[in-house]
């Protein structure tokens, strides 16, 4: 009898009976993944901090699990709330914390690539409109939808941008997030914990119940231990475990979906270079 390679794959019933399991069990499960992400390391990992809700909470869970000596490490893009940057720092007090930043800022993003508007998904399908070379099937596709209905699509109401007078891209958070942490990987030779949840998106939950919480091979090599977590969760485990400061700050940005960036505007760069 032989195993064959999509057995040894993570089974998406096991996402569907992760995320019901019971918020002890949930807790338990995360402290494993933890564990064994250091321990297959050889303890050279860190926490990817954002300073808001759910990486606080793996913060905490990581430092309570390995110890203070697991760096924080905190991207400064230059675009987040001050409250959020100020409350990064104090990570540095209660263990070891490293403070990277992006190569470009976001004046030179936006005139390179182009603006992240609506949404990561709907910026990316707009930018694949415009410069894409697409087969006439799949620009129909994103158009229209197909005959199993229109999830994939790029809604009507956004259509009109993709003749926007300026140029529109999903690559921001490439530039601004993701390269530095790659090369802060690639300098240091540490892999990270994520604080990814159930409750983050859609494209999330799916990307996480294809996976599972550890991924030790592909393009992006990373632990996200909160996986089937939902926003209860979290909040509980805030409640619960973190002092009346961190609790108040989680608490306070909770309903946010992302704490990162402050609201982009038109204004934020003279578009007049590019119309």
């Amino acid at each position: 009898m032989y195993i064959q390679n999509k057995e040894l794959k993570y089974q998406e019933w096991a996402y569907a009976q992760r995320k019901y399991l019971p918020y002890e069990e949930k807790v338990k499960l995360a402290i494993r993944r933890i564990q064994e992400w250091d321990e297959y390391w050889d303890g050279m990992v860190y926490v990817s901090f954002s300073g808001g809700l759910d990486s606080t909470v793996l913060l905490a869970l990581v430092r309570m699990t390995l110890g203070s000596k697991i760096p924080a490490v905190f991207c400064n893009t230059g675009l987040e709330y001050p409250e959020i940057v100020a409350f990064a720092r104090k990570a540095k007090y209660h263990g070891a914390y490293e403070e990277i930043r992006p190569e470009k800022n976001f004046r030179q993003v936006i005139l390179e690539e182009g603006y992240p508007v609506i949404s990561k998904e709907n910026a990316s399908k707009i930018r694949k409109l415009r410069h894409g070379n697409l087969s006439p099937r799949y620009r129909n596709y994103l158009l229209n939808g197909d005959e199993r209905g229109k999830f994939g699509m790029l809604p009507k109401k956004w259509q009109k941008y993709i003749h926007a007078p300026f140029e529109i891209s999903d690559r921001c958070c490439d530039v601004m997030k993701k390269k530095p942490f790659l090369k802060y990987v690639k300098q240091t030779g540490r892999y990270p914990y994520i604080g990814i949840s159930q409750d983050e998106s859609f494209r999330r939950a799916h990307q996480y119940s294809k996976t599972g919480c550890n991924v030790y091979d592909g393009s992006t090599i990373k632990s996200q231990p909160l996986g089937p977590w939902t926003k209860q969760d979290i909040l509980r485990f805030a409640y619960e475990h973190l002092g009346e400061e961190l609790r108040m700050h989680v608490l306070r940005f909770w309903h946010y979906r992302r704490t990162g960036a402050e609201p982009i505007s038109a204004n934020a760069v003279n578009l007049s270079e590019k119309i």
